[in-house]
């Protein structure tokens, strides 16, 4: 025996009227099914599992409807299973004045207008991506530029200490022979002297 749990439409929240048995087992009203499921993305309500094959071979092969379950529901429930249909009647026909009414009141575009929408968005479209590239071209080049500039200002500052290391190089060379210099003269200056004494001896000796 079903109970009144088991026969509610998840989206309604009413009795399941023609159910529509999914794979996963859960099962909604046709007229649930039809004005959720089947105009948006084709997947279980509850569960999520998309079910979009299973629909298609259902449609076609006119078997949406679980006509077992649906029996089982009109013998367990049938004067709720009637108030249903009378009221699902009555919404109907509401429904079908709501939209003649919309329908006399909508207003058709013009011939073309949609064509010169979608032609504007879509010139839209590439002037931004235009843009978009003629910025991230000049990025790039700044970049380059700024990268070049590092590079030269390195390879300037290696120069300068190069030439700084020679120059500190030069400057020990040029001291080392300064003091060498100053050294011989030492010795060249000694060495007059001793000569200088030495042929003052002789003149006394000579004279003696």
């Amino acid at each position: 025996m079903l109970s009144e749990s088991e026969c509610m439409c998840p989206v309604c929240i009413s009795l399941l009227i023609q159910p529509v048995t999914f794979p996963c087992n859960h099962s909604l009203c046709l007229k649930c099914y039809k004005e959720t499921v089947e105009k948006s993305n084709l997947s279980c309500p509850v569960c999520r599992k998309r079910i979009s094959v299973w629909a298609r071979k259902a449609a076609k092969e006119n078997k949406l409807i679980n006509m077992e379950k649906w029996t089982d529901i009109q013998e367990a429930f049938p004067e709720k299973v009637r108030r249903r249909l009378e009221a699902s009647e009555e919404s109907d026909s509401e429904d079908d004045e709501d939209d003649f009414e919309a329908k006399e009141r909508r207003q058709i575009s013009c011939p073309g207008e949609i064509r010169q929408e979608y032609e504007a968005a879509i010139q839209q479209i590439r002037q931004k991506k235009d843009e978009e590239a003629k910025k991230e071209e000049e990025a790039s080049k700044a970049l380059v530029e700024a990268l070049q500039q590092e590079e030269f200002l390195s390879e300037n500052v290696e120069i300068e200490e190069k030439a700084l290391v020679l120059e500190k190089k030069k400057s020990k060379k040029n001291s080392l022979l300064l003091n060498r210099v100053v050294r011989l003269k030492k010795c060249l200056e000694a060495e007059e002297l001793v000569l200088s004494w030495r042929a003052n001896n002789c003149l006394v000796s000579e004279k003696v």
